[in-house]
């Protein structure tokens, strides 16, 4: 008898065990479905579908019927996504440019879409949606605290230029531009950081900020400061550079080095 028992409750054990796993399996899946928002957004719902197969499969096998239903859709939007976003951004007044897959709107903020993934990124925020409204919200609230007020402007010049003239030497007047960056992000610490290296004392400036700080510097025209004309090279190798607009060229150019040169009165900064 006891050897019956200890059959039997083993048994009876086990079929809890998978009982409960199977539960967690489905609360997972059930808590994915809502936090990707995947009941009014059919390209989340496709991506739920595919990564919740092998559950599916087991508890609501039918479900899976509206697979490749979901994947034309979200196929069809992918498809009309750039016609979308011109669209869009024309009533924001935006200026797009670029190509499939990597656009900027506004010269400086970078809109990337992921075919295969079915995403965007805009900016620093990946959206797992080609909504539009979306994009266009993320977009807005970017530009909102990345484009720089023109009052600010002649002050980045001047720390553009000090920066530059701590680094540069006399046999190499031109210098990496991401030394600079790394420079005027240094600069920019407060005196406490160096006493106390805390995150709560550190002040960011991201990447996307100085691009565009020097984007909206190069469409002003605002590029002479104490005599020194600011130019820009193009890098030896394009990993070694930032990707910036060129308003006079109306196009976008890999910078690789920045030189402020004695101004001469000539037009143009890149050279």
């Amino acid at each position: 008898m006891d050897e019956s028992y200890e059959r039997a409750t083993g048994l009876l054990a086990k079929a809890v065990e998978e009982l409960d796993k199977r539960q967690a399996q489905i609360k997972k899946a059930v808590t994915s479905y809502k936090k990707q928002g995947a009941a009014t957004d059919l390209c989340a719902a496709y991506r739920w579908l595919k990564a919740n197969k092998d559950v599916l499969e087991r508890e609501s096998p039918a479900t899976l019927e509206s697979t490749g239903e979901l994947e034309r859709l979200c196929k069809d939007s992918l498809h009309k996504l750039e016609a979308d976003l011109h669209d869009a951004s024309s009533a924001e007044a935006w200026d797009v440019s670029g190509q499939w897959p990597k656009y900027y709107i506004e010269h400086f903020l970078p809109v990337v879409i992921d075919e295969e993934n079915l995403a965007v990124t805009v900016g620093e925020e990946k959206l797992p949606t080609l909504d539009l409204k979306k994009v266009v919200a993320s977009a807005k609230a970017q530009l909102n605290k990345l484009r720089p007020d023109r009052n600010t402007l002649p002050t980045f010049l001047r720390e553009l230029l000090e920066s530059y003239s701590r680094l540069a030497r006399p046999q190499t007047p031109s210098v990496s531009v991401w030394d600079v960056y790394r420079d005027m992000v240094m600069q920019r610490q407060p005196r406490k950081l160096w006493r106390d290296a805390a995150a709560t004392s550190f002040r960011p400036f991201r990447e996307i900020e100085f691009r565009a700080l020097l984007t909206e510097l190069l469409k002003a025209n605002l590029t002479v400061e104490s005599g020194k004309q600011l130019r820009l090279h193009p890098p030896a190798m394009k990993d070694e550079s930032m990707y910036i607009y060129q308003p006079a060229e109306n196009r976008f150019c890999h910078v690789g080095r920045i030189e402020f040169s004695a101004a001469s009165g000539e037009g143009g900064n890149f050279a």
